[in-house]
């Protein structure tokens, strides 16, 4: 079981953070009587309990509000990082899929909640609990992409589900090659990013050698430089990285999360320096991203001081990560982006 924890942490949980946009800290205002957006607004603004509290109020008067339900499973999932369960989660969103089946952004977030809880379940050492919830997330994911074949994020997932996992955590590479192949006529970039993690995980020349051959046709899609210096981060190469940040800022200014991840690249290789170079630049980015984001990232620099040996430094950085998001994620993965998108208009 130990190799399917460390198979899992490796392989599924990075293709999960391949995405394409991030929303701002504050989303546009709703009305009054809008208690998902507003709950979502709270949320972003870590005011968590004030958020379950509006949630708790709307469905108990309307529990057949499959929005709301929808908003309590990401407020839950956002909780997860400091309560380690992601069953309540998995609760509400069962819900909110009970009560819109037909809702393709729905079963795709059923299908990555399993996906986290199942990593959750391969930490505690229950295998099957695990088999059991990627079984759930690669039906749910199976179900979005046949009621959105343009839900890229669904196909993202089955292609790290099928392609990275054994057969008895639904492994089928045959299925993986199958959505790889739907996913790359559809969106050539989204395919290169699932590519890379599919058939090219460890071999960074080959992943280099695959977005450049895209540099042509794709030059003025910020993801296709947000992807190259990611892999020149990964390579070690600063300059080629910076380059391509510089470049994807310019054609997405107010998209700064390729700083972020920058930062977390460089820190995963130990190139404390830089990952910290480009940590700062995140915080300073306008317009500022979401708290937990700000917060995550303060987090790392933490870690780089106290590895570093600035012990009093850490401290204070770390008191800033905890008052900027009293749900900090202490890993080195931070919270996935979908959670700030967003919130789905209400059906008419």
């Amino acid at each position: 079981m130990r190799t399917h924890q460390h198979h899992i942490a490796k392989c599924v949980l990075p293709v999960l953070v391949i995405m394409l946009a991030l929303a701002g800290e504050t989303p546009a205002e709703s009305s009054d009587t809008d208690a998902p957006s507003r709950a979502f607004e709270l949320r972003a603004n870590a005011k968590y309990a004030e958020a379950e509290q509006l949630l708790d109020q709307e469905l108990a008067e309307r529990p057949e509000n499959a929005r709301a339900w929808f908003e309590l499973a990401r407020l839950r999932f956002h909780m997860s990082g400091v309560t380690r369960d992601m069953d309540p989660a998995s609760e509400a969103i069962g819900k909110s899929v009970e009560l819109a089946p037909d809702s393709a952004l729905y079963q795709c977030w059923a299908a990555r909640i399993a996906v986290y809880n199942g990593i959750l379940k391969a930490h505690a050492n229950d295998p099957e609990a695990v088999a059991e919830q990627f079984k759930k997330a690669a039906a749910a994911a199976e179900k979005a992409v046949t009621l959105n074949p343009d839900d890229h994020a669904a196909r993202i997932i089955l292609v790290s589900l099928y392609g990275n996992n054994p057969p008895d955590l639904q492994g089928d590479k045959e299925l993986a090659g199958r959505h790889l192949k739907i996913l790359e006529k559809r969106s050539p970039i989204d395919g290169a990013a699932a590519r890379c993690e599919f058939s090219y995980r460890d071999n960074t020349e080959e992943r280099l050698t695959l977005w450049k051959k895209l540099t042509g046709k794709f030059d003025t899609d910020p993801r296709l430089h947000r992807n190259l210096a990611q892999e020149f981060a990964r390579s070690g190469n600063l300059e080629k990285a910076d380059e391509h940040a510089r470049r994807a800022l310019a054609l997405d200014p107010d998209n700064g999360q390729i700083l972020m991840d920058l930062s977390r690249t460089f820190a995963l290789s130990q190139n404390s320096e830089a990952a910290e170079r480009f940590g700062r630049r995140y915080l300073a980015h306008k317009p500022q991203g979401p708290r937990a984001h700000r917060a995550w990232t303060t987090f790392v620099l933490a870690k780089l001081r106290k590895m570093s040996g600035d012990d009093e430094s850490a401290e204070k950085l770390l008191a800033q990560a905890k008052a900027l998001d009293s749900h900090l994620w202490f890993t080195m993965t931070p919270p996935p982006p979908e959670l700030f998108d967003e919130p789905p208009p209400p059906s008419s």
